[in-house]
């Protein structure tokens, strides 16, 4: 009764929530450096919404699972959801739809993109876009990332282009924004779950069904760990699925 004679309950009410994921794989060196980085950056830049950090582990060998409890202890609005036998693609939208917000987003761990850029997306989608996504090319000051990736990337945009005539600059920035009518009408239909196939696959179908999307030019730091994965066979793996996502658009399956 005090909260709606005071109208404090429909200002509560306005307030629009935000989810973000950080997916987790083998991450006990940099999980609680970089899960506290965060959080202390919502926390100071983000109080007039509702808001809520995920870690999305999956399939750890070490003690990712151990340190991110620890850290759920101590954070509020951090929460872990743990997924055995699934690729990055699928803990990421898993996560996604059990945590429905206003705004959906999702980070590298590692936190190669400045946080500061955060502010900027949800600026844009406030002003009506419905995907923002990081990227690595339009603007190249302040990028730091090895050679080899940075010629892949290139040959994989140009290839999309040829195939799917969608020309954005950088599909697989690990760091995007999006509304919830995406999250909502597009995860569910993505098909190639394969090591961060999604977002390749997520911004196509987007893009094809007219949703708004913008780039702004992040400024980033590669993550050059050793163990991270193989660039040869997840190139290779990538390319074999736009062929097959290819035939799946003239299908008709994305309908």
């Amino acid at each position: 009764k005090f909260f709606k004679e005071t109208g404090v309950w429909g200002i509560m009410a306005l307030k629009k929530s935000i989810t973000i994921v950080a997916p987790a794989y083998n991450e006990e060196q940099i999980i609680e450096g970089s899960i506290e980085k965060l959080h202390d950056f919502f926390k100071k830049n983000f109080n007039k919404y509702k808001w809520k950090i995920i870690i999305a582990e999956h399939d750890s060998k070490d003690k990712t699972v151990e340190k991110a409890k620890e850290l759920i202890k101590k954070l509020k609005n951090v929460t872990l959801i743990s997924s055995l036998n699934v690729s990055k693609s699928d803990a990421i939208r898993n996560a996604w739809l059990k945590n429905k917000s206003d705004i959906m987003m999702y980070t590298d761990i590692d936190l190669s993109a400045e946080l500061y850029h955060l502010k900027e997306m949800i600026k844009y989608l406030d002003e009506g876009y419905d995907i923002v996504i990081g990227s690595r090319n339009l603007d190249k000051t302040g990028i730091k990332r090895d050679i080899k990736r940075e010629i892949l990337s290139g040959v994989y945009n140009l290839m999309i282009h040829f195939l799917f005539h969608v020309k954005l600059t950088d599909f697989q920035c690990g760091f995007k924004a999006m509304n919830l009518k995406v999250i909502d009408r597009l995860a569910p239909k993505m098909q190639f779950m394969e090591e961060g196939f999604m977002d390749t696959e997520l911004l196509i179908i987007a893009a094809k069904k007219g949703y708004k999307i913008k780039e702004i030019a992040v400024k980033w730091k590669e993550d050059i760990r050793s163990t991270r994965f193989n660039i040869a066979k997840v190139t290779i793996k990538f390319f074999g699925n736009l062929f097959k996502m290819k035939r799946a658009v003239m299908r008709g399956d994305y309908k």
